[in-house]
């Protein structure tokens, strides 16, 4: 683009002077525009410092719409601040932030651009307004596919156009993981004490799981389950044998919603081989509020949560809720069409809640009264983390359930969900285990060569060094420290093993317009180093890998009483 005239003397664009106060941006310096009269180019001089020897002069091409075009003198930022894993576009036009745009100039032209309803994509890019002495990012009106780094995006921008928007997302990317610690894009150091929500429950790439990783691809990373894996064998056999301890059969998906979904076909599947008195299938599944079971139409359904249903009603059919830890509640919701009850020993999304021995006790009864079946959602809470290899366990250990639901940390970062049913005998000949026959239940990938390797490696660990009782000392040694504390703004510790919440008080925290006090306190102990999770809108979560030493959990709490310091001194 060397030698090209300058824009004001190509054949077909119009240069234009317009002052600050035309275009709305609160500056008295005129600005210069180029418009477009029928041509589909437009050139716009931009300096560029710190990048010698390139070429100032930048092409902007508007093939797509072809009508009207309106570009601004730019500084492309210097290429120190260029992040070499995002790029913005080489083809588009700039105008201010589509939410924070000044002047009837760029309104005008991005209404434009819809009028023609042409094949343009929005985003923001790394540029500034020479004219302008605010701080607000260039949208960039994007014609074409193909990217060029002197028009980078970041990470947050990149995210803002092209991933829906489904997550309150905290201002962390993170780069690097290393056991307890995660370091972002910075090179800022974190201690996680959110690990992916108790998915990475053996630390950041364990050397195991790396191994156990890197040996499976180079081997073989998936096949149909039209054959017999064997990785997925002897995964079944560990989970059955080393872990639930009592004879059964396992399904595997890629995620704990998967998972209960499973749970929920075997109820349905149950009810139609014992049905009503009339004949009539039983389908009804019983949960409970504040429990979170996923989000599929099916576990979205089984959740007892108003914010998890909202605008995706109709709901699947064939739930009742009732309150946690409610016995005669549960008793009056049996009905002739119930067929399953399905609980969390903690309830994790909910707000750290758990479940009483006495509950636990009483609903297996009923269950066993009514002929029902007794399904535990483990997909957060199993495996280790509530200080018995099966959550469960750590409350009733004499309960033998028909099924369990697992994911998150039996992957230990790789996608892996799974759900089991036991072998007892529903009639006289038929396990329970044997309804989910051929052609009953079905996934593409779950079971994976490669996804049963990495779970292996992570159940091998938590299992030979003793993780899950080591979950449980670790939970005495935190409670022990937090009883010391003072309780003004943390007011009592809720959970069990490593699955653990501090309940907040609200009225010590200072509010935030459109945050809950658990996410105001997640993002002040995130400024000073340590990751947690909110569950639920005064409930704060830690989740430490299983295997965290006590100079980590020192670490983090001193970092957590430093900061509930601070907020009770009006720091």
């Amino acid at each position: 683009m060397t030698g090209e005239p300058p824009a004001d003397k190509k054949p077909g664009i119009v240069k234009q002077q317009r002052s600050g106060a035309d275009r709305g941006n609160g500056s008295t310096t005129g600005g210069e525009f180029l418009q477009d009269d029928g041509q589909q180019s437009l050139s716009a001089q931009r300096d560029h410092p710190g990048t010698a020897g390139q070429d100032k002069n930048v092409k902007v091409m508007d093939a797509d719409i072809g009508q009207q075009a309106i570009g601004m003198k730019c500084e492309i930022p210097p290429a120190a601040h260029v992040n070499p894993l995002t790029r913005g576009c080489h083809d588009y036009l700039d105008t201010g932030p589509a939410q924070n745009i000044h002047g009837s100039d760029q309104l005008e032209f991005l209404n434009s651009i819809r009028k023609h309803k042409q094949r343009s994509f929005i985003h923001r890019a790394g540029l500034y307004p020479k004219h302008r002495k605010d701080s607000n990012r260039i949208l960039a009106i994007r014609t074409q596919t193909r990217y060029d780094h002197r028009f980078p995006m970041n990470t947050a921008e990149t995210f803002s156009q092209y991933v829906l928007p489904t997550y309150g997302r905290f201002p962390l990317v993170p780069v690097k993981g290393q056991g307890a610690y995660l370091w972002d894009e910075a090179g800022n150091r974190y201690l996680d004490f959110c690990t992916g929500i108790a998915v990475c429950s053996i630390g950041h790439c364990h050397p195991a799981l790396t191994g156990a990783i890197q040996a499976q691809a180079a081997t073989l990373i998936h096949v149909s389950n039209l054959y017999q894996i064997p990785q997925q064998a002897e995964l079944a056999r560990t989970i059955v044998e080393d872990h639930v301890k009592l004879p059964g059969k396992v399904f595997f998906s890629n995620s704990g919603a998967e998972a209960n979904d499973g749970l929920i076909k075997t109820a349905r599947r149950f009810g139609h081989s014992h049905p009503q008195a009339s004949g009539e299938a039983r389908y009804e599944v019983i949960t409970f509020t504040q429990s979170f079971h996923g989000r599929t139409l099916g576990s979205m359904a089984a959740t007892a949560q108003k914010k998890v249903h909202e605008g995706f009603d109709p709901l699947l059919p064939g739930f009742r809720y009732c309150p946690f830890n409610d016995l005669a509640a549960l008793e009056a919701a049996i009905s002739p069409i119930t067929a399953a009850i399905l609980l969390e020993p903690v309830q994790g999304e909910g707000g750290v809640n758990c479940i009483t021995p006495e509950f636990m006790r009483g609903v297996a009864a009923l269950a066993k009264k009514h002929d029902l079946l007794l399904f535990f959602d483990e997909v957060q809470a199993g495996f280790g983390r509530c200080g018995e290899a099966m959550a469960w366990r750590a409350y009733c250990p004499e309960i033998e359930p028909d099924g369990i639901s697992w994911a998150k940390g039996m992957g230990g970062g790789f996608p892996i969900g799974a759900f089991w049913i036991s072998d007892r005998l529903i009639d006289a000949t038929t396990p329970l285990s044997r309804l989910m026959n051929a052609g009953s239940h079905g996934s593409t990938y779950g079971g994976s060569p490669l996804a049963c390797a990495a779970s292996l490696a992570v159940l091998g660990v938590i299992h030979r060094d003793g993780l899950a009782a080591h979950a449980a000392a670790m939970e005495r040694y935190i409670r022990d420290a937090f009883s010391r504390w003072d309780h003004r703004v943390l007011t009592a510790l809720r959970g069990k093993g490593l699955l653990l919440g501090f309940s907040l008080n609200a009225a010590a925290i200072p509010a935030v317009e459109g945050k809950t006090v658990a996410q105001i306190l997640a993002a002040k102990l995130m400024a000073r180093g340590l990751l947690t999770v909110p569950a639920g809108p005064e409930t704060l979560r830690i989740l430490p890998p299983l295997n965290v030493t006590t100079d980590e959990i020192d670490e983090a709490l001193a970092i957590i009483q430093q900061t509930t310091a601070d907020i009770t001194n009006g720091l």
